[in-house]
């Protein structure tokens, strides 16, 4: 009877860890979003980065939690030792409750490069809020 129990009690325990796993799982932001529970006007943001030879295309969307009048980024190219290869500024397009950017960066054949961004949200001109990331590397 005393070894039932103990079986009963490890098998509730493994039970309960791979619950608390799938949870946990579940609850965490996807790759290539940014979780913006902090900020008044965003939803969240998608980010992604793909390269075709000696290009890189950089896609940026920005869903909004609230109506925007503007939204505006500054995107750096960086290469894998955090050097600056290009920055690009630029107004994200409005398409409804999203906003996006999408630029090709010039870049070399070999390397392996990300970019950071900040985007800053406006309403009535007014600065909503300041978010900040970086995409998937790429080679």
């Amino acid at each position: 009877m005393r070894k039932f129990v103990k079986r009963m009690a490890f098998l509730v325990i493994v039970c309960l860890m791979s619950c608390s796993c799938v949870f946990a799982e579940e609850m965490s932001v996807p790759e290539g979003e940014t979780n913006v529970d902090e900020y008044v006007s965003v939803d969240y943001v998608s980010d992604y980065l793909t390269k075709s030879g000696d290009k890189a295309l950089c896609t940026v969307k920005l869903y909004e939690k609230t109506s925007l009048s503007s939204v505006r980024g500054t995107f750096h190219l960086m290469n894998v030792n955090g050097k600056k290869v290009a920055t690009h500024t630029a107004a994200l397009k409005d398409k409804g409750s999203v906003f996006i950017y999408q630029h090709t960066f010039n870049i070399s054949k070999s390397g392996k490069y990300y970019v950071k961004y900040t985007i800053k949200t406006y309403k009535a001109g007014k600065l909503k809020d300041t978010v900040t990331g970086k995409t998937n590397s790429v080679e």
